[in-house]
């Protein structure tokens, strides 16, 4: 699962800073979750954001791509608006110490093949989802994609 968020985050700074020289810091913890803390998959994304990326050197950018595990991973959250409530929490803290977010949406996890984790689909989980993507595209955050 890492290599994928390694892949990811790299497709990203290539599409958004083509033909530059960028270092990235991967902070990702797979697994984890914005909102609640799980002894299995450590401290949530909100706890985390002064320790792994505002107190780095550097830093400029920040990007989001959480907010599945919440939904999908069991006890599951299916209220968006709790969800968004914590995206809009780290948005917030970023643009305060003058930082640019870019905002993922989330994706699709029916079907998804990982038994090591405790993913269920379930309709009321897809559509919190879909809730929580068409926010992400409406909203003014510096990028969203």
């Amino acid at each position: 699962m890492q290599t994928i968020a390694i892949l990811i985050t790299s497709l990203i700074v290539c599409r958004v800073f083509p033909n530059q020289a960028v270092s990235v810091l991967n902070a990702g913890i797979s697994e984890d979750r914005i909102l609640q803390d799980l002894p299995m998959n450590g401290v949530k994304a909100l706890d985390r954001l002064n320790r792994d990326v505002f107190s780095q050197t550097g830093v400029i950018d920040v990007i989001l791509l959480e907010g599945t595990n919440d939904i999908a991973k069991s006890p599951h959250n299916y209220d968006a608006n709790q969800i968004i409530a914590g995206m809009k929490q780290i948005a917030t803290q970023a643009h305060e110490k003058g930082l640019r977010i870019y905002m993922g949406t989330l994706t699709p996890f029916r079907d998804a093949a990982y038994p090591q984790y405790d993913w269920t689909f379930a309709e009321q989980g897809d559509k919190t989802r879909k809730q929580i993507n068409e926010w992400i595209r409406s909203t003014k955050v510096d990028v969203n994609f």
